[in-house]
Formats: C-alpha cells, structure tokens, sequence
C-alpha cells in the first residue's frame, strides 16, 4: 500500500498521497492539488506554507504547529514528482468534486414527506383530534423508511460492487477518533470513517468514485447485520403506519 502523510492542527488538515495533496482549511471546502502542479514549497513564516503552482499562482496555508509543519513541508517537497504539468491551478478540484448530493434516493425521500404532510393536513381537516395518529406516526415511519432505504441501497450496491469494484487497503491516520484514508488509481488520497480499530482495513469501492465503498466484511456479519436492520426498520414501518392509518378506522 502506498504511504499516506498528514498534518493536523485545530486551522488546516492535509494529507499527500502518491498523487495528490488534500488540504481542507477550517469551515471551508477541500481542495484536491495534483503533486504535478505543485512547482515549489515554501514557508515563508514557521506558521505558513505557501504552494507555489506552475503556472504562478500560490495557495497559502496557516497553521498553529510550527514544528510539526516543518516535517511536513519536507515530506511533501520530497514526494514532488520530477516531470510537471504546467497546467497548474486548472487541475485543482475543488468544492462538489465528490459529485452532486441531491441523488433520486434523496427526491424520493422528499417527495415521501411531502406527501405525508398532505396527509396530516388533510386528517386535520376531516378528522380533527384524530390527527394526533399521523403526527406521532410520523417519526417511527420516518425512522424505519430511512433504515429500510439505507439498507436496501447498501445490499445492492455491494452486490454492484462485488462485480466491478476494487479491494483497496486503507490506513489508520492516528487521531482520536478511527479515520482511514487510502489512495485511488490516480494516486488522490480518500477519506473512510470506521468504527475499525485496527491499523489497517479492506475497502471495496468503485474505481470511478473511489469516495464511495464499504468496508469489506464476512458474509455471517453482513447477514447478520442486514436482518437486524430491516427487522427493526420493518416495526417501525407497522408501528408508525398503525398510528398513523391504523387509528382511522
């Protein structure tokens, strides 16, 4: 597995991988620095790291640890490759990189409630007290819609997965809280949440949106774990749709 390198502190996180640099300042949106286009690294003060791009333009970055960004600026001035693209800040990927959030599972979802708050109205109006059953229907079918749905798309995407994805090795970064990130084809350094406590973890994902994959387990636990979901999603669904129907009758 290629190394993964990183810089944290409480302004600015960044992260090189074979091919790129990940920097994602506080409150503002990733940027994605292909190493090519990075002509030179400088700090110009011990808090400060200014990139200079090939084609003249500079990113600045500022942090707190003095120290510890002077490890890293040599590391990262290490991994710069020897051949160039002139390209420059054209070929930095910036905010929505990670494609559109608004997907149909969402708009079927929204559609869903708005729907459901026709409903309530219209019991409202035609049945009055008995509007009490959809409103408190309302977060119980809510809650097993979404644990149905997410589970449902996680069951086929990994049946898609299994087919044309890719088994990639993410490491354990070192804070507080488990994150892995592992590089894509393109060398693009990627983040993974898991619960995992190990240094290392298998990720299947699709090598066309390496951002999106799941964390490789046994089929028991995978079983396991897909029952226990739609089994509680599913009494949710019949406990929230008897209040919310069952009470008309």
């Amino acid at each position: 597995m290629a190394s993964i390198h990183k810089f944290y502190d409480r302004r600015v996180s960044l992260v090189v991988g074979t091919g790129a640099l990940v920097v994602h300042r506080v409150s503002e949106d990733r940027l994605v620095i292909p190493l090519a286009v990075i002509a030179e690294v400088h700090r110009p003060e011990p808090r400060s790291l200014d990139l200079l791009l090939t084609d003249g333009e500079v990113q600045h970055v500022d942090c707190i640890d003095s120290d510890a960004m002077a490890e890293f600026a040599a590391t990262l001035t290490r991994a710069l490759p020897e051949q160039r693209d002139p390209a420059g800040s054209a070929r930095i990927i910036g905010p929505g990189a990670r494609g559109s959030r608004w997907d149909p599972d969402f708009t079927a979802v929204v559609l869903c409630l708005l729907a459901y708050v026709g409903y309530t109205v219209w019991v409202g109006f035609a049945y009055e007290w008995r509007v009490l059953g959809p409103i408190a229907g309302a977060l119980p079918l809510l809650l097993g819609g979404v644990l149905c749905v997410v589970t449902g798309s996680e069951v086929h995407d990994r049946r898609k997965l299994a087919r044309r994805g890719v088994v990639v090795e993410a490491e354990d970064i070192g804070r507080r809280i488990p994150m892995y990130y592992f590089n894509d084809a393109d060398g693009v350094p990627h983040l993974f949440d898991s619960r995992s406590n190990t240094p290392t973890i298998r990720i299947i994902c699709d090598p066309r949106r390496p951002y999106s994959g799941f964390e490789e387990m046994p089929r028991a636990a995978l079983i396991r774990k897909v029952t226990l979901r739609l089994t509680a999603g599913g009494l949710l669904l019949w406990l929230g749709g008897w209040l919310a129907f069952g009470l008309l009758g």
